[in-house]
This record gives C-alpha cells, sequence and structure tokens, in this order.
C-alpha cells in the first residue's frame, strides 16, 4: 500500500533523484572514464526534467561527451539547443574557450565549474597526447585552486603525462597518490601501474613448458582473439572499451564479446565471431596497438593473441596462459 506524501516530501524526492542523475553522470565522466553510461544519466536527466535547474550544465557535459566520440551531429544539436535556450549561460562561453577563467566574485557553484573546466581542457591535451600542455594546466590550476575536490585527478593525469614521457618522476608521485587518496580509484589505478612496473622490471625465470601440446593453426582453422591483462583490472571497464573500439572501427563485422576467465593473474578475455582466420588475426595486431587508447582506461599492460577452438579447450583446461602464448609468439615471430 503506497503512503501518501506531502506535497514538500515529493518537491524533495525529486529533487534528490535529478541531482543524483547529475551526480551520477559526473562520476561516470570524470572519475570513471566511461563516456557511454555518463551520456545516459545526463540524457535521462533532461528527458525526465525538462525544467531542471541543471540543464545548462547537462548540455555542457552531453557536448563535451558527443564532441570526444566524434559524433558531430549530435555535438552541434545539443550546443545549438543550449545557445537558443541559455544565450548567456556561462558554459557556453566555456565551449567557445575552454581555457576560460572567470576573476568575478566567484560563488562556489563558480569555481567548481572553473576548476571542472581546468580538468577537462587538461584531459584532452592528455588524449591528444600534448603532454606538456597538460601539465601546464594541472600547475596553473595549482596556483589558485590547490587542494580542490578534483585534485586527486589533477594529480593523477600529471603522472601519466610524466609517464608518457618516460620521466620515472611519475613513480614517485604515483606512491604519493596512494598515500595522499587511500581508498579512491586514482590510488588503485596507481597501485597497479606500479605494480606492472615491478612485473616488467623483475628478471625473467624462463620456466619448463610442454608447449608441444598445442595444434598448429591451418589456414582455414577458425581463430579467437584473447586479450590477457592483470588480474587486478577492471574488467568490465576494459570489456565496456573493446566493445566500444568494435562498434567504432569494425561497426560492419558480426564481432562479439565472449567469456572471459581467470587463470592465476591474469583475466583472459575472448572476442569471438570473426567472419574469418585472416580477420581474426588483424583484429590482433588492430589491439596491439591501441595501447593510448587503453592506457586512457587504466590499462598499461596486456598480450594479444589469437587461438584455435582446440587449443582453447587445452587452454581452458590447463589454464596455462604463460605456456600457450609463449607458443603463440614462437609460431607467429613475435
Amino acid at each position: 500500500m503506497d503512503l501518501p506524501m506531502s506535497e514538500n516530501s515529493r518537491l524533495k524526492l525529486g529533487t534528490e533523484i535529478e541531482e543524483s542523475y547529475m551526480k551520477s553522470g559526473e562520476i561516470y565522466a570524470t572519475r570513471l572514464n566511461e563516456e557511454k553510461p555518463a551520456l545516459e544519466q545526463f540524457l535521462n536527466l533532461l528527458n525526465r526534467y525538462p525544467n531542471s535547474v541543471y540543464k545548462p550544465q547537462a548540455y555542457y557535459e552531453i557536448i563535451k561527451i558527443y564532441k570526444y566520440l566524434k559524433e558531430d551531429v549530435n555535438t552541434e544539436k545539443y550546443k545549438n539547443s543550449l545557445q537558443k535556450e541559455y544565450p548567456e549561460s556561462i558554459y557556453i562561453k566555456m565551449l567557445e574557450n575552454p581555457g576560460l577563467v572567470v576573476t568575478s566574485n566567484s560563488t562556489d557553484n563558480k569555481t567548481n565549474i572553473i576548476i571542472s573546466n581546468h580538468y577537462d581542457s587538461m584531459l584532452e591535451y592528455f588524449q591528444k597526447g600534448l603532454y606538456k600542455e597538460a601539465m601546464e594546466v594541472k600547475l596553473e590550476t595549482d596556483k589558485s585552486y590547490s587542494g580542490n575536490a578534483l585534485q586527486p585527478r589533477f594529480d593523477y593525469v600529471y603522472a601519466l603525462c610524466l609517464l608518457k614521457q618516460n620521466d620515472n618522476k611519475c613513480f614517485d608521485l604515483l606512491e604519493q597518490i596512494i598515500q595522499d587518496y587511500p581508498n579512491t580509484d586514482v590510488s588503485e589505478k596507481s597501485l597497479a601501474i606500479l605494480q606492472a612496473k615491478k612485473r616488467l622490471s623483475a628478471p625473467k625465470v624462463e620456466p619448463i613448458e610442454n608447449t608441444g601440446i598445442y595444434a598448429m593453426d591451418k589456414a582455414t582453422t577458425p581463430l579467437q582473439c584473447v586479450i590477457i591483462i592483470p588480474k587486478n583490472s577492471n574488467v568490465n571497464m576494459i570489456k565496456s572499451a573493446i566493445s566500444d573500439l568494435n562498434k567504432k572501427e569494425f561497426s560492419f563485422e558480426s564481432i562479439q564479446m565472449g567469456p572471459s576467465i581467470a587463470a592465476d593473474q591474469k583475466y583472459l578475455i575472448f572476442i569471438e565471431n570473426f567472419a574469418s582466420p585472416d580477420k581474426s588475426k588483424f583484429y590482433a595486431q588492430f589491439l596491439r596497438k591501441q595501447t593510448s587508447y587503453f592506457s586512457g582506461k587504466g590499462l598499461f599492460e596486456y598480450e594479444v593473441c589469437t587461438i584455435s577452438d582446440e587449443n582453447m579447450q587445452l587452454l581452458v583446461k590447463s589454464l596455462n596462459w604463460n605456456s600457450y602464448l609463449n607458443w603463440y609468439k614462437e609460431q607467429n615471430n613475435l
């Protein structure tokens, strides 16, 4: 039985739901770097609350996401809506001038907008490979807004910029991030990078393996693709990232995400339903080259190979992924 609610209670509940759409969208966009779920939350906000106080900000966030996804038609659609409905909005000025700093008597909300805009600019520079420019944005932001709510994200992206430039100072900064921001996503990502560095720098001990159990692939043997990632990775995020790549780069193919299994300290993610063995091999080569794309998702260490159904049964039975990977590399001169 539904209990009657007062008008004030209904208004309060509506406001809380409205705010939750905005906050969850921001979390997906800025903390998890998951554009599609963020977009869904912002669009839900507009559809459910067409007169929302957050509407201009939602427009702004939607425009940024569509711009990042290179969906020009939708970018222009929402940009036109923002300009038509809120011609004096600060968000229009922010779109026109990403480096905009408001120096007038700022409210807390305006200050948050400025900081968020700076972070967006830094992230955009990073994604374009302009690491020095991204670092400059962070340093300039620190001068006026040090200790802001997005400080962990600024520090983390700054460390990634150093990493991309092969500056070993990045590892000291990652250690500091773990200490300064415990139990956060940036702390977990920093730890994953440091652990990957430790594994890569450790002396390799070649195990004695029975690689003779695997069958040679014939020209007509159907193949799946496997991406092998560290066990502490966000598997769902990586699968989502692969799905987005498939939709963008292989939209005319019938590629599907297969199962993922745990094997020792790794996760094996299978991609299947390729039209031919050659297309499977081409796809594996494509994934190997996506290091920048995956690093943006927090994945800095991965291996890619193809595998037949026969060899997959052997692999799943033994879970000795390293044995198969070594055999695969030997067969393909990798």
